[in-house]
């Protein structure tokens, strides 16, 4: 059985590689292959939350550094964002 921290650091990993096929098929307007993820999503981040008060460091240090900075460069991170939505987010969604 795996501690919490290492749980919550699989499952960070495996969230990321959802965003990232996420982003992939917003920028193909492919709307339903980006709801079938978020349904994929939903139950790791229920789970995250589940596990935050248990993890003994906070889950968002585990986080690849790398590939937050690259987010970050590339505009992905939704706290830059203007209401917590990332501009293609936005876009998808104001296009309909």
């Amino acid at each position: 059985m795996s501690s919490p921290a290492h749980t919550c650091a699989r499952l960070l990993a495996a969230l990321e590689d959802l965003v990232s096929q996420e982003a992939s098929l917003l920028r193909a307007a492919d709307f339903a292959g980006v709801l079938a993820t978020q349904e994929r999503a939903a139950p790791i981040v229920e789970r995250l939350a589940a596990l935050a008060p248990a993890a003994p460091t906070s889950p968002m240090s585990m986080v690849n550094p790398s590939r937050s900075a690259r987010a970050r460069r590339n505009g992905a991170s939704p706290n830059t964002q203007k209401g917590g939505k990332s501009s293609s987010t936005r876009r998808a969604y104001s296009d309909n």
